[in-house]
Protein backbone atom coordinates (compact mmCIF):
# COMPACT_ATOMS: atom_id res chain seq x y z
CA UNK A 1 0.00 0.00 0.00
CA UNK A 2 1.26 3.56 -0.92
CA UNK A 3 -0.16 6.52 0.35
CA UNK A 4 1.14 9.90 -1.06
CA UNK A 5 1.64 13.67 0.76
CA UNK A 6 2.62 16.60 -1.29
CA UNK A 7 4.30 19.43 -0.13
CA UNK A 8 2.01 22.53 0.78
CA UNK A 9 4.17 24.63 -1.60
CA UNK A 10 4.67 22.03 -4.29
CA UNK A 11 3.19 23.24 -7.66
CA UNK A 12 1.95 20.26 -9.62
CA UNK A 13 0.43 21.93 -12.60
CA UNK A 14 2.08 19.18 -15.15
CA UNK A 15 0.20 16.64 -15.75
CA UNK A 16 3.20 13.94 -15.51
CA UNK A 17 3.18 15.14 -11.93
CA UNK A 18 6.89 15.71 -12.08
CA UNK A 19 8.76 17.07 -8.76
CA UNK A 20 12.09 17.38 -8.35
CA UNK A 21 12.10 15.53 -4.83
CA UNK A 22 10.73 12.43 -4.02
CA UNK A 23 10.77 11.87 0.06
CA UNK A 24 10.52 8.06 1.59
CA UNK A 25 10.52 7.98 5.25
CA UNK A 26 9.04 11.21 5.70
CA UNK A 27 7.02 10.05 8.86
CA UNK A 28 10.25 9.84 10.93
CA UNK A 29 12.77 12.12 12.88
CA UNK A 30 14.71 12.27 10.16
CA UNK A 31 12.28 12.66 6.98
CA UNK A 32 10.34 15.11 9.21
CA UNK A 33 13.09 17.68 9.33
CA UNK A 34 13.69 16.69 5.33
CA UNK A 35 10.19 17.75 4.79
CA UNK A 36 10.31 20.93 6.81
CA UNK A 37 13.46 21.86 5.24
CA UNK A 38 11.75 21.45 2.04
CA UNK A 39 9.04 23.33 2.93
CA UNK A 40 11.25 26.18 3.44
CA UNK A 41 13.37 26.02 0.84
CA UNK A 42 10.09 26.04 -1.11
CA UNK A 43 11.16 22.78 -3.03
CA UNK A 44 8.79 21.09 -5.49
CA UNK A 45 8.63 17.54 -3.71
CA UNK A 46 6.42 14.84 -2.72
CA UNK A 47 6.90 12.29 0.39
CA UNK A 48 5.23 8.48 -0.21
CA UNK A 49 4.69 5.75 2.44
CA UNK A 50 5.75 3.24 0.26
CA UNK A 51 6.78 0.24 2.17
CA UNK A 52 11.12 -0.50 0.98
CA UNK A 53 10.17 -3.80 0.90
CA UNK A 54 7.57 -3.19 -2.15
CA UNK A 55 9.66 -2.71 -5.03
CA UNK A 56 7.02 -2.95 -7.40
CA UNK A 57 4.99 -0.22 -6.41
CA UNK A 58 8.32 2.19 -5.87
CA UNK A 59 9.52 1.61 -9.51
CA UNK A 60 5.81 3.15 -10.17
CA UNK A 61 6.75 5.84 -8.03
CA UNK A 62 9.25 6.64 -9.64
CA UNK A 63 7.88 6.52 -12.96
CA UNK A 64 4.60 8.53 -12.12
CA UNK A 65 6.49 11.21 -9.79
CA UNK A 66 9.88 11.37 -12.42
CA UNK A 67 12.55 13.04 -9.69
CA UNK A 68 15.30 14.58 -10.33
CA UNK A 69 16.87 13.48 -6.43
CA UNK A 70 14.90 10.63 -4.20
CA UNK A 71 15.72 11.69 -0.44
CA UNK A 72 15.51 8.35 1.48
CA UNK A 73 15.04 8.93 5.41
CA UNK A 74 13.34 5.27 5.64
CA UNK A 75 14.01 2.29 7.45
CA UNK A 76 13.32 0.44 10.60
CA UNK A 77 15.57 1.51 14.33
CA UNK A 78 13.90 -1.19 16.47
CA UNK A 79 11.23 -1.14 18.84
CA UNK A 80 12.43 -0.02 21.69
CA UNK A 81 15.76 0.08 20.85
CA UNK A 82 18.49 -1.45 17.67
CA UNK A 83 17.89 -4.94 20.26
CA UNK A 84 14.85 -5.73 18.08
CA UNK A 85 17.13 -6.90 15.59
CA UNK A 86 18.03 -9.74 17.44
CA UNK A 87 15.03 -11.53 17.54
CA UNK A 88 13.46 -9.90 14.16
CA UNK A 89 16.61 -10.58 11.78
CA UNK A 90 14.59 -11.44 8.80
CA UNK A 91 12.64 -8.46 8.52
CA UNK A 92 15.67 -6.31 9.43
CA UNK A 93 16.89 -8.19 6.34
CA UNK A 94 13.99 -7.62 4.44
CA UNK A 95 13.68 -3.87 5.01
CA UNK A 96 17.65 -2.98 5.89
CA UNK A 97 19.19 -4.21 3.27
CA UNK A 98 17.02 -5.73 0.19
CA UNK A 99 14.47 -2.95 1.19
CA UNK A 100 17.41 0.21 1.12
CA UNK A 101 18.62 -1.85 -2.25
CA UNK A 102 15.41 -1.83 -4.01
CA UNK A 103 15.33 1.98 -3.88
CA UNK A 104 19.15 2.72 -4.63
CA UNK A 105 18.84 0.05 -7.70
CA UNK A 106 15.51 1.80 -9.14
CA UNK A 107 17.11 4.94 -8.83
CA UNK A 108 20.06 3.71 -10.72
CA UNK A 109 18.06 2.52 -13.45
CA UNK A 110 15.81 5.64 -13.57
CA UNK A 111 19.07 7.37 -13.58
CA UNK A 112 17.96 9.08 -10.65
CA UNK A 113 20.40 10.74 -7.88
CA UNK A 114 19.70 8.96 -4.72
CA UNK A 115 20.80 10.50 -1.08
CA UNK A 116 20.40 7.47 1.72
CA UNK A 117 20.28 8.56 5.51
CA UNK A 118 21.88 6.07 6.96
CA UNK A 119 23.55 5.55 10.49
CA UNK A 120 26.38 6.94 12.33
CA UNK A 121 26.30 3.80 14.57
CA UNK A 122 28.75 2.40 12.98
CA UNK A 123 31.64 3.96 14.84
CA UNK A 124 32.19 3.53 18.61
CA UNK A 125 34.67 5.90 20.45
CA UNK A 126 38.34 4.88 20.93
CA UNK A 127 41.72 5.76 21.41
CA UNK A 128 42.02 7.77 18.36
CA UNK A 129 38.73 9.53 19.21
CA UNK A 130 37.93 9.75 22.64
CA UNK A 131 34.55 10.85 23.98
CA UNK A 132 34.22 14.48 24.42
CA UNK A 133 37.14 15.07 22.97
CA UNK A 134 35.26 16.33 19.29
CA UNK A 135 37.74 14.57 16.97
CA UNK A 136 35.54 12.46 14.59
CA UNK A 137 35.64 10.34 11.91
CA UNK A 138 36.66 10.69 8.41
CA UNK A 139 34.66 9.05 5.17
CA UNK A 140 37.58 7.01 4.12
CA UNK A 141 38.09 5.51 8.03
CA UNK A 142 36.35 1.84 8.32
CA UNK A 143 33.68 1.24 10.36
CA UNK A 144 34.83 0.05 13.68
CA UNK A 145 31.97 -1.38 15.25
CA UNK A 146 33.09 -4.75 13.97
CA UNK A 147 30.85 -7.30 12.63
CA UNK A 148 30.51 -8.95 15.84
CA UNK A 149 28.53 -6.09 17.24
CA UNK A 150 24.95 -5.82 17.54
CA UNK A 151 22.65 -7.15 14.26
CA UNK A 152 21.68 -3.85 13.52
CA UNK A 153 25.08 -2.89 12.86
CA UNK A 154 26.00 -5.92 11.54
CA UNK A 155 23.13 -5.41 8.39
CA UNK A 156 24.42 -2.05 8.38
CA UNK A 157 28.11 -2.79 7.74
CA UNK A 158 27.29 -5.10 4.62
CA UNK A 159 24.69 -2.33 3.22
CA UNK A 160 27.38 -0.09 3.63
CA UNK A 161 29.74 -2.33 1.25
CA UNK A 162 26.97 -2.77 -1.06
CA UNK A 163 25.69 0.56 -1.52
CA UNK A 164 29.68 1.15 -2.75
CA UNK A 165 28.50 -0.34 -6.04
CA UNK A 166 26.09 2.66 -7.28
CA UNK A 167 27.17 5.80 -8.58
CA UNK A 168 24.30 7.40 -8.46
CA UNK A 169 24.07 7.58 -4.23
CA UNK A 170 25.42 9.61 -1.63
CA UNK A 171 25.20 7.53 1.58
CA UNK A 172 25.13 9.92 4.97
CA UNK A 173 25.54 8.59 8.14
Amino acid sequence: VSTQSTGSLCVMSDPSHQVDFLVYGASGYLGQHLVKWLKAKKKNYTTLSTRLQNREQIEKDLDKYKPKYVLCAAGLAGRPNIDWFETNKQEGIRVNVIGALNIVDLCYLKKVHCTFFGTGLLYKYDEKHPLGSGIGYKEDEEPNYGHDGPYYIQLRLVLEKLLQAYPNVLNLR
